[in-house]
């Protein structure tokens, strides 16, 4: 009975003294966290007026860390939260060669999209600079009659000579980190241009960086029959991550297999592939408790979201070249 008594006693002063009220206090927690642990209730958001409403809006590294605990870890060359992380650390993902000496190259090194685009300015400026020199010196290259600035490869090996230098020599004088050969496969796109409206499901708005053009070859002795162009995609603030590095089709080149200007055996479509993202569920609440207080904050769930990873040419089923194509 006594030691009944002393533990009454205890209780009572703790639950009246200043120094025994931290215990009893809600523990305070990065707002992510709170998605998780405590687990939270989900329910509409109140209404505006309520009493004791607090809501709090997930800022963009709020929402990268729900990311990370929801689905463990984030691509940082494939999605970004803002758009300085997305020309910070997208990598070049639009690769001229199929060649496994090229992949495997590419899976060690992640080369930045930065930094491809960098050396792919510096080099179609040196091109073009020669080209307008030796036009102004009446110096004369073969295929003088070929679109110069569209197909610089082919006046490429002409111009090296004239001049004196190999490519690695040139690729060391213009502090490039690509070769020559994968440069000259490429053509850059204007890329201050943003598209408003794309056709990524969901997206609101896309920038073309640089394309590889149909008819170059694939490393392996074949060619490509679609351009595909290196696109980086923006999504609303619904939709996490914010930004995308994708693949996509060439939107103004979309015929392939092409036998005259008018007859046209196939069409260029893209490839899909799905990934998880999350999206924010309209009116609706995640509520925890913090500090004592209700708080509310948007409620987001994982979805499927259909990404651009590539560009193949399909054929029509009614061309002359159809049965050619085996079935099994």
């Amino acid at each position: 009975m006594e030691k009944l008594s002393i533990l009454i006693i205890i209780w009572t002063i703790c639950t009246y003294s200043a120094e025994c009220k931290p215990l009893t206090q809600s523990v305070s927690f990065p707002i992510p966290t709170t998605f998780l642990t405590p687990t939270p209730r989900r329910m509409q958001c109140p209404h505006k007026r309520s009493t004791n409403y607090k809501r709090i809006f997930l800022n963009d590294d709020q929402m990268q860390e729900l990311y990370l605990e929801l689905l463990g870890s984030m691509d940082q060359g494939m999605f970004a939260k803002t758009l300085t992380d997305a020309e910070a650390n997208f990598h070049h993902i639009l690769l001229p060669s199929s060649s496994n000496k090229t992949k495997h190259w590419r899976r060690k090194n992640h080369t930045k999209k930065s930094d491809f685009i960098n050396d792919l300015k510096i080099y179609q400026s040196w091109y073009n600079s020669m080209v307008k020199d030796l036009t102004v010196s009446n110096d004369t290259i073969e295929n003088a009659d070929a679109p110069l600035y569209h197909d610089f490869k082919d006046e490429l090996e002409d111009i090296l000579a004239k001049i004196d230098i190999t490519k690695n020599q040139l690729k060391q004088e213009l502090g490039l980190i690509h070769d020559i050969d994968e440069l000259t496969a490429f053509r850059l796109s204007n890329t201050k241009r943003i598209k408003r409206g794309t056709n990524t499901i969901g997206a609101i708005r896309s920038r073309t960086e640089y394309c590889h053009n149909r008819g170059r070859p694939t490393g392996t002795n074949y060619l490509h029959l679609c351009t595909t162009c290196a696109v980086t995609t923006q999504f609303p603030e619904d939709i996490f991550p914010r930004y995308t590095n994708e693949i996509k089709c060439d939107p103004t080149d979309c015929k392939c297999f092409q036998a005259t200007k008018t007859i046209v055996h196939g069409k260029c479509q893209p490839i899909i592939k799905n990934v998880i993202m999350l999206r924010r569920n309209p009116g609706g609440c995640r509520m925890t408790i913090k500090n004592g207080q209700e708080v509310f904050t948007d409620d987001f769930e994982m979805y499927q979201q259909p990404l651009h990873v590539g560009c193949e040419c399909v054929l029509n089923k009614n061309s002359l070249y159809a049965p050619l194509v085996p079935k099994h």
